[in-house]
């Protein structure tokens, strides 16, 4: 039996059984006190989808599977904020929602594990650097 067959059963087992699902859930919960989840898969989305490297969906999952939460956000970073480009959400995020720690680092965490989707021209690493040095977290 493969193992992800083996997994997909233990996760529709009974309460009694041990549940990889379960713990994945549990850990995502703790992280999520952590870093905003929702806006990380947003942003790792966005930039996977703007990505102009012809191998772009093989790195997308190949981040997937070694993640223990990127997944197809609910909604598109369009959608939720109105965003294009990775660059317009690190200078304007603030414009629409508070922008705490949380979402420094689920963006930091984005373009980190994303970095090979990137382009060249993509002005992202220098900002938030910049916006990271004003936080106590980052020092």
């Amino acid at each position: 039996m493969s193992q992800r067959k083996e997994i997909k059963e233990k996760e529709g087992a009974g309460s009694g059984s041990f549940s990889f699902g379960k713990e994945k859930r549990m850990l995502r919960k703790f992280y999520e006190t952590v870093f905003d989840v929702e806006l990380y898969c947003q942003m790792a989305d966005l930039i996977c989808r703007l990505s102009e490297k012809k191998n772009k969906e093989q790195l997308y999952r190949r981040v997937q599977q070694a993640s223990l939460f990127l997944k197809k956000p609910e909604q598109e970073m369009e959608e939720d904020y109105g965003f294009r480009y990775p660059g317009e959400v690190l200078e304007r995020l603030d414009e629409k929602t508070e922008v705490t720690e949380r979402q420094l680092r689920a963006l930091g965490l984005a373009l980190a594990e994303m970095k090979e989707l990137q382009d060249v021209h993509w002005k992202t690493g220098a900002f938030l650097l910049e916006t990271a040095e004003t936080h106590a977290w980052a020092v």
